[in-house]
């Protein structure tokens, strides 16, 4: 990301901006400035309110959260940086400076999880901490994905199930609890009409997966219908239009059903957060693999968003990294891209070369994961069909990664910790 072009403005709007947006006597007007004493040396000339408000949405989220730290809340300026319009209206701009979060596996954890950001050039921006102090033996360590400027962890335990979200900014954090994995997030997301935060709960009984909704303000839980799939929550869904995707979790399923396979190969699970309606659809299959190959470890499909289509990562080829684009008027797949893998002159019988990747919005590239050894990652560019060692200092190996972006969002959740089992249906 590097410095952003607009923080040179920082130190002189701060001055400017606590003068500017003081109240006095109580009232919510602009008060007249000596530039000369704002910042000496650097007059600038008074700015109308919607030029200052412009400004202050190119900034980053870092040097705004430390703006409003150093100004009173009765102030104009913190009114404006806390409104949740603007905090959105933030985010929006801020979405096309994506951070790449980068944590490495073999670091010793303690009572904290390091963190490593990154640009997409993969220059080193800055380093934070995920507190863990406050948590018991059963700590959310597994660095799940990114959403509206929070980062998401879940725990490593079976028998006590944690998420976590967690704003890096404004170290605001709320953690959902359960007793077991039995009851867990498998969604989080914005609801645009409602204005709130809310989180997807899968409860797994037999041969029946129940869903429900649980909002972050009020701690309210509804159900929302059952189904026979049940989501994969080793990565996050997609969410696109109003609608959540996941890969359906065959072994779940297989488990669940007496060690039958779902009737659906590769199946997809959906959700409309508007009319709150369950549906499963059938991905891509490629005619040169068999579905026994696609049981062993590797050789899953990963959905993602590619520009406002429902993709899909395919590692299955030995021979090449393969994007599948859905159509909704077909209602079809199809091969978009298709990259040649720098392993596929080697051969292996069952197993995909890559993992897991996460795809950079804004820039047309995706980071995927040789899952042999090193687990070396790599920059594909899905237009020009090239692809480059991302290659980080220190992070040679044993690293998880997700796109993230930057923002000072808040929750307005009812409280930092929610038991889903004290929680009425």
């Amino acid at each position: 990301m590097g410095k952003h072009p607009c923080i040179v403005w920082a130190p002189i709007l701060w001055g400017k901006c606590r003068v500017l947006f003081t109240r006095n006597n109580k009232k919510s007007k602009l008060s007249k400035v000596d530039n000369e004493s704002v910042h000496e040396g650097h007059p600038i000339p008074d700015l109308p309110f919607h030029i200052i408000t412009n400004i202050l949405l190119r900034l980053p989220a870092k040097s705004l959260f430390q703006l409003r730290h150093h100004t009173s809340s009765t102030d104009l300026l913190y009114d404006l940086t806390t409104d949740p319009y603007f905090m959105h209206a933030h985010l929006d701009q801020a979405r096309a400076t994506p951070t790449i979060v980068v944590r490495s596996l073999s670091q010793p954890i303690d009572n904290c999880v390091e963190l490593f950001l990154f640009d997409d050039k993969a220059e080193y921006v800055e380093a934070t901490s995920f507190d863990l102090s406050s948590y018991g033996e059963e700590r959310p360590t597994d660095l799940w994905g990114s959403y509206d400027g929070f980062l998401l962890f879940t725990s490593q335990a079976r028998h006590l199930w944690q998420f976590c979200i967690w704003n890096p900014i404004t170290k605001e954090k709320v953690t959902v609890t359960s007793p077991s994995r039995l009851l867990s997030v498998c969604g989080f997301y914005f609801h645009p009409c409602k204005k709130e935060y809310e989180v997807v709960v899968c409860r797994y009984t037999a041969r029946k997966f129940d869903f429900q909704i649980l909002n972050l303000r009020t701690k309210h839980r509804r159900s929302v219908g059952s189904g026979s799939y049940p989501p994969s929550t080793k990565r996050p869904p997609v969410f696109i239009n109003g609608t959540f995707y996941w890969m359906v979790d065959w072994l779940a399923y297989f488990i669940s059903n007496n060690c039958v396979l779902p009737s659906l190969s590769d199946a997809i699970l959906s959700f409309n957060i508007e009319t709150e309606e369950f549906s499963t659809m059938e991905s891509a299959v490629p005619c040169n693999y068999t579905p026994t190959q696609r049981r062993y470890p590797g050789n899953e499909f990963q959905l993602f968003d590619l520009e406002g289509e429902l993709s899909l990562f395919d590692p299955s080829s030995r021979t090449e990294v393969v994007i599948w684009v859905f159509n909704n008027n077909t209602k079809r797949w199809y091969k978009k891209h298709s990259v040649i893998s720098p392993y596929h002159e080697q051969k292996w019988y069952f197993y995909s070369y890559f993992t897991e990747f996460e795809y950079i919005k804004m820039k047309g590239e995706f980071i995927a994961y040789h899952c042999w050894g090193t687990r070396k990652p790599y920059i594909y560019n899905v237009s020009s069909g090239t692809r480059k060692l991302f290659e980080i200092k220190g992070f040679e190996r044993d690293c998880t990664t997700t796109i993230h972006t930057q923002s000072l969002v808040s929750l307005d959740a009812a409280d930092s910790v929610i038991p889903l089992e004290n929680i009425d249906v």
